[in-house]
Parts: C-alpha cells; structure tokens; sequence
C-alpha cells in the first residue's frame, strides 16, 4: 500500500502584543 501521507505543519506561533499592535497600526 502506499505510504501515509506526512502529518500537515504545526500552525504559526501567536504574534507577541507588540507585534499586534505594530500590525494594527500598520492597517490604519
């Protein structure tokens, strides 16, 4: 049978507050 397909990537890690805050100013 054909091998199992690879386990699908571990999501991103959560953007630390700053990092949020620079990107919602950012949008602004």
């Amino acid at each position: 049978p054909p091998p199992p397909p690879p386990p699908p990537p571990p999501p991103p890690p959560p953007p630390p507050p700053l990092a949020r805050y620079r990107n919602l100013m950012g949008a602004m």
